[in-house]
């Protein structure tokens, strides 16, 4: 697998998509923020164009992430391996991390339960799991895991908005004010990444991308999050 050649768009700010597990069939790629799963309405150039380049060959996604989350993203070889690692994803688990506004007041894990309007505005049941591994008042933020177990639009971004944590750098479902005072103080993107991802046979994890991390490490509860999430540092 040529995982090094980039023979399209070299030297014009094209990402490379590292690829962090891989078995037949099959990749776990760790998609940096910014970069479209699929063509559509941005004019970057989407992660299945750059993979072809990358590894000279077609794939096929078997999820979606949106464009300005990074992370875990399972992407199969062949059209036809599609279906069946899309059904044990499903019975599977993703881990999601964000850094949210406020300070978590709630005890233990939270499972929130309210239906989500897809884009076509049909409502759709939507269950998320969440807990907090970091916490503080100033700055008033909270560190929080996710566990989507549904996978609606935007589903985590509008679950912890509706806990009232809505997540920094979130343009369309988060607070203005708090995304432009972390935008002065450096994190200019979602704060929000897929950690890990967890399905029969394959466990794999995703490190932070080095925006994210050099900031979280300066929060005064980093010490307590790497005691419940000890990989994060990588």
């Amino acid at each position: 697998m040529a995982q090094n050649a980039l023979p399209i768009g070299e030297g014009e700010g094209v990402p490379f998509i590292p690829i962090i597990a891989e078995g037949p069939g099959w990749i776990v790629v760790n998609k940096p923020a910014g970069v479209p799963v699929h063509r559509g309405l941005s004019w970057d150039l989407p992660l299945v164009e750059i993979l072809h380049s990358q590894l000279g060959r077609y794939v096929w996604p078997v999820h979606r992430l949106d464009q300005p989350v990074s992370g875990c993203l399972l992407v199969a070889l062949t059209a036809e391996g599609v279906e069946g690692w899309a059904q044990r994803l499903a019975e599977g688990k993703k881990t999601y991390l964000a850094l949210c506004r406020g300070t978590w007041r709630r005890e233990g894990e939270v499972l929130w339960e309210r239906a989500l309007k897809n884009t076509k505005g049909v409502m759709q049941e939507a269950a998320t799991r969440v807990d907090c591994i970091g916490t503080s008042e100033e700055p008033r933020c909270s560190l929080l895991r996710a566990w989507p177990k549904t996978g609606r639009y935007h589903q985590v971004r509008r679950h912890v908005r509706d806990l009232d944590h809505p997540i920094v750098g979130d343009v369309e479902h988060g607070c203005r004010a708090t995304n432009r005072l972390w935008r002065e103080n450096g994190i200019r993107r979602l704060a929000l990444h897929c950690l890990r991802m967890e399905l029969e046979g394959l466990s794999v994890q995703a490190p932070l991308p080095a925006e994210l991390l050099s900031h979280y490490q300066k929060l005064p509860f980093w010490a307590e999050a790497l005691q419940k999430e000890p990989e994060l540092e990588g």
